[in-house]
């Protein structure tokens, strides 16, 4: 059962969501930006019983997940009405983060101001989202979003240019298949050379085992040309200082670091690594057919 108002209703896109990242029976997650709560509830009439938050601004659909939740006596679902920017309740406990936020940066709005929260970045754009998930997930937890196409557009187009100028690769912690798919179904993969998975390379991140074995793979003998990029301190920059390699930390939401884990470089916007992995000649021909190194 779910409750909805003319300002807090739901579409197929979050039942897709729901489906996409749905939890392990036990695990901890959270519906951040849940209006009505759809994807809390959806998950539970899938089997979820673990702790569950619906985080959401407004307090009118926060009342309507609490309506919900009373009337079909479910305990493990805590409606928690407040703004996702300054939330810090449960820190580096969950498991699991979904989130439909606000679609449009620009464009015409709604008068209806709970219209007009729903679909715009007035009071939480991406990188707020992004930002409440690093702090929210332990190491190893899943974020999931559901946004429009034009945000891994961007993804895709820096992947391009930098798979004309060098050799791209992921090492990722997980299962195999999962991975894969995953790397797949978003176009990634079309853009690497290799995917090193932790189940198939029995090692995983921070263990510099997986990287020593990922760079003996790709046949790369010198570090000092080895750049690894990614947006968790724990896992991704910490194994890359493990294993001896510069890193770079993508920090879209500016997030704060907390000092333990020191990145080479750190940036906000993916086309930063341009001038930390081009010779100026390539930058000059950004768009163009470059031609490739070899490792």
């Amino acid at each position: 059962m779910v409750y909805c108002s003319p300002e807090h209703r739901f579409g197929s896109d979050a039942l897709l969501l729901a489906r996409f990242c749905e939890p392990k029976r036990t695990q901890k997650a959270a519906d951040l930006c849940s209006g009505c709560g759809i994807v809390a509830l959806e998950w539970h009439d899938r089997g979820h019983r673990g702790p569950c938050m619906g985080l959401e601004l407004q307090p009118e659909g926060s009342a309507l997940l609490s309506a919900a939740v009373q009337e079909q006596d479910i305990g493990h679902i805590e409606p928690v009405c407040a703004d996702l920017r300054a939330f810090r309740q449960g820190e580096g406990s969950f498991d699991v983060c979904a989130c439909n936020p606000p679609y449009f940066t620009d464009g015409p709005q709604s008068q209806n101001a709970a219209h007009a929260l729903a679909r715009h970045e007035n009071t939480c754009a991406l990188e707020d989202v992004c930002a409440c998930g690093f702090r929210l997930l332990k190491d190893g937890g899943r974020l999931a979003l559901c946004h429009r196409p034009e945000r891994l557009a961007e993804v895709l187009d820096v992947l391009r240019e930098l798979s004309e100028v060098a050799t791209l690769a992921v090492v990722t912690n997980g299962f195999q298949k999962v991975q894969i798919r995953r790397l797949a179904e978003s176009g990634v993969l079309n853009f690497m050379e290799d995917v090193f998975v932790s189940e198939k390379m029995d090692s995983e991140k921070p263990n510099r085992r997986i990287f020593d074995a990922a760079l003996r793979a790709l046949g790369v003998e010198n570090r000092e040309h080895v750049l690894v990029v990614g947006d968790g301190l724990s896992s991704d920059i910490q194994g890359g200082v493990n294993a001896g390699l510069d890193t770079c930390w993508y920090n879209p939401s500016h997030a704060e670091n907390p000092g333990k884990v020191v990145p080479t470089y750190e940036i906000a916007d993916l086309k930063e690594l341009y001038p930390l992995v081009m010779e100026q000649e390539e930058l000059a021909n950004v768009g163009l057919k470059n031609r490739r190194h070899q490792c």
